[in-house]
């Protein structure tokens, strides 16, 4: 280990504290020497608690072009079922019911029985239905909520308002 300079901070050094990335340490006069002591506490733990460190996942922007396609291709694929399944649902929206029965894209009907009982749907409200309705942790929420809204839209079924809040409500 290395000596700790004098009037360095108590942090100096520190496995668990030391972030190159934080503002703090960054504005640190100390931070230049404290990085590689840094580095030798959290090796030194690492191999005391046999602690293997996972490879940091690179993001790339093809992965991330290749997930939206994929989203892209999800939601197409759901309004063409939708479509070839005659739901009518513009029709049905206009008329006041919900095109969706509890059995089939029980996510849209969900989010249709919110735009057929409320002016204005956001998106947050869906995801949390659908968490409650569907008994499904919140991140599947949100997803079935952003597909929701991707899929009425692209069926011309609803007008969405960008805004602090994205909401929707039926194209009339």
């Amino acid at each position: 280990m290395r000596s700790v300079p004098d009037l360095a901070p108590g942090c100096f050094g520190s496995a668990l504290t030391f972030d190159s990335s934080d503002d703090i340490c960054r504005s640190c006069p100390f931070s230049e020497k404290c990085e590689p002591v840094h580095q030798e506490s959290l090796a030194a733990l690492r191999k005391h608690f046999g602690i293997v460190p996972r490879k940091r996942r690179e993001i790339i922007r093809s992965n991330v072009a290749d997930r939206n396609q994929e989203f892209q291709d999800r939601i197409g694929a759901f309004v063409r079922n939708i479509a070839a399944g005659g739901y009518n649902v513009i029709e049905n929206l206009r008329t006041g019911r919900n095109p969706f029965g509890p059995e089939k894209f029980k996510f849209l009907g969900i989010a249709c029985h919110l735009l057929l009982h409320r002016e204005h749907v956001s998106e947050e409200m869906i995801s949390a239905c659908c968490v409650y309705k569907l008994e499904c942790p919140k991140v599947a929420g949100d997803s079935y909520a952003r597909m929701s809204i991707h899929i009425l839209s692209q069926l011309g079924a609803i007008e969405v308002f960008e805004g602090e809040t994205r909401t929707i409500k039926i194209r009339r």
